[in-house]
């Protein structure tokens, strides 16, 4: 009897051993979603094709074969994951799959797509993890409603091709080592108008020079490195709206941060932070602040000024809206008061 769970019509299959798909399967025609996740699984059968009603089928892990992959019979998919098979190759059939909206082909060993990939022209997210492109594929410029593109953990060689600068709504996520930050990598160079930037876990003492020529940027992610300031050339990014700097070194409230109107997402939690700044009503378009896992004693009254913040989280309590704050009334007396007034204001609703 095959285990399936009712209420979401979903299979799961996983570590079960498996050489191939169960043929029973072909039989249970209400099925949506299919995981055959850490079998040893070499193909997709023929009859996949009479599972009309499958839109997700997950089948990492296994051991799955270019010539006989059978993507053919997949057409009625909109998510598939076939990472971590050891593919060096996406055999053609791939177009075939022209309802997918989500691909990861992760953890193989591909080189490039074939062409007829172009074909996916429903693709929305895709992910090429950990695998062996040293560019971007051509073939993914045709793909209009493209709007993830994963290829971390690849060693892109040359520059981002030219099409990627039109697309400034697609979310690019790549890898740059350490030791070619303050080179003149071209790939760098390449990410200058691109809208977000990741330099989380690379242990950075400071930011690299070549950031300040990123100025379209509108997102930065600094986590989790050794950052015990923020460089002046930050104030000059007029365009940035998210800045996240959470499990650094920060002894103080970064002064550049003041000239960013645009900044509405600021999370610099887990830092030495010990005073907000007088001067934080500057940030007009601020909704969300995290500061939390700092060393803070008290707000400047000019906090109240930030009439947009909907969000709110300090001393590990979140404010997920102004009309429900939940401050920890440890703090000073006015954060007290607006921690009693609040806790009334709720119990009366």
């Amino acid at each position: 009897m095959l285990p399936v769970h009712p209420a979401s019509n979903e299979l799961d299959l996983s570590l079960r051993g498996l050489g191939e798909v169960p043929q029973p399967i072909q039989f249970l025609g209400g099925i949506e979603r299919l995981i055959l996740d850490e079998n040893e699984i070499s193909s997709i059968p023929e009859w996949f094709r009479n599972l009309s009603n499958l839109r997700e089928l997950s089948i990492a892990g296994n051991r799955l074969q270019e010539a006989n992959l059978g993507l053919q019979f997949c057409s009625h998919l909109t998510k598939l994951c076939i990472a971590n098979n050891e593919l060096r190759h996406l055999p053609p059939s791939i177009s075939c799959c022209i309802a997918l909206n989500e691909l990861d082909c992760s953890s193989n060993a591909l080189q490039d797509l074939p062409l007829n990939f172009k074909n996916l022209v429903q693709l929305k997210t895709l992910k090429l993890i950990n695998n062996q492109f040293s560019s971007i594929p051509v073939c993914l410029s045709s793909l209009e409603d493209l709007k993830m593109l994963d290829v971390s953990g690849n060693k892109l060689e040359n520059h981002l091709p030219d099409w990627l600068e039109s697309r400034q709504n697609l979310q690019l996520v790549i890898t740059i080592e350490r030791k070619d930050l303050n080179k003149r990598h071209p790939m760098l160079r390449s990410i200058a108008s691109r809208v977000s930037a990741d330099l989380s876990c690379l242990s950075l003492e400071c930011l690299p020079d070549p950031i300040s020529k990123i100025s379209g940027l509108k997102r930065l992610t600094l986590d989790q490195n050794l950052l015990t300031s923020l460089p002046f050339f930050l104030s000059e990014m007029s365009l940035l709206q998210e800045l996240t700097c959470v499990d650094n070194r920060l002894e103080s409230f970064p002064e550049c941060l003041q000239f960013l109107s645009n900044l509405h997402t600021l999370s610099l939690a887990h830092n030495l932070i010990r005073h907000v700044p007088h001067w934080i009503d500057r940030l007009q378009s601020l909704k969300s602040l995290d500061m939390q896992g700092n060393q803070l004693t008290d707000l400047p009254l000019t906090f109240r000024e930030l009439t947009k913040v909907s969000r709110l989280n300090l001393a590990g309590e979140v404010l997920f809206d102004s009309t429900r704050l939940l401050i920890s009334p440890q703090k000073t007396v006015w954060m007290l008061f607006l921690s009693v007034f609040q806790s009334f204001r709720t119990s009366k609703s």
